[in-house]
């Protein structure tokens, strides 16, 4: 077979995108969890619905009180959303850090058992903070100098919640618990002040009634979800 060598040149153009073409087919086949179905911009509703495994959600940290700094987290989904026809349990930790010695760290479970007739949350962290406040510009303090805080704190939270039968009720409670050790400094010279600390453990026992039917707890596209709570704090 001849070919004419005019037409040569187009037939490699063609060839080229031909390729291009193919190989973005492939990658867009293969990032397809991470796209949505309709203007295919990044959107991860569909793995999370669809996929099980691990999931890494990493995050940049700009906040100016606690300085520039880096997040991540590593979700893992015990099942599919589709699978398990209901929320699959997952189970997460985190941490992060920024530049001025602020970090923290959690590890958490969320359970959703027996055919989701039980949901649980519990969670346990730490975290020291460091925080610069700067003011409103009417304290009287030098702009160029921060009332420094500091939040060394340990929370604990458990929850559990019952669905009422077959209906979309549930009937539960929660308990949450921080302990903490504050420090508060601000930038005065004066010899008699070097700063107030002060430490405590606050405790809340809660009573939840919620109503729920939406079609994933995820990013629902019908359904409502309302509730009512009863709190109650005391100091330990």
């Amino acid at each position: 077979m001849k070919i004419n060598c005019c037409r040569l040149p187009a037939l490699l153009v063609l060839l080229v995108i031909a390729c291009f073409n193919t190989g973005a087919q492939e990658k867009t086949r293969k990032f397809s969890a991470f796209r949505d179905s309709l203007d295919n911009a990044i959107d991860i509703s569909d793995w999370l619905v669809n996929k099980k495994g691990v999931l890494i959600v990493p995050t940049i940290i700009t906040e100016p009180a606690v300085d520039y700094g880096a997040a991540i987290g590593a979700l893992f989904f015990h099942s599919a959303y589709t699978e398990k026809k209901g929320p699959p349990s997952i189970s997460g930790v985190g941490g992060g850090a920024t530049l001025n010695g602020t970090w923290a760290a959690a590890v958490f479970h969320l359970g959703y058992w027996k055919r989701d007739r039980i949901r649980y949350m519990g969670a346990l962290g730490k975290t020291n903070a460091n925080l610069g406040f700067y003011g409103s510009g009417s304290l009287g303090i030098p702009g160029v100098e921060s009332v420094n805080l500091n939040l060394d704190a340990w929370f604990l939270v458990q929850q559990l919640k019952f669905r009422l039968g077959s209906s979309d009720f549930f009937l539960g409670g929660n308990y949450i618990m921080l302990d903490t050790y504050n420090t508060f400094e601000i930038p005065i010279e004066t010899p008699e002040f070097t700063g107030i600390s002060d430490s405590s453990t606050l405790s809340e026992v809660s009573l939840k009634f919620e109503f729920d039917s939406r079609n994933n707890i995820f990013t629902p596209t019908k359904g409502l979800f309302m509730g009512l709570s009863g709190n109650l704090f005391q100091p330990c």
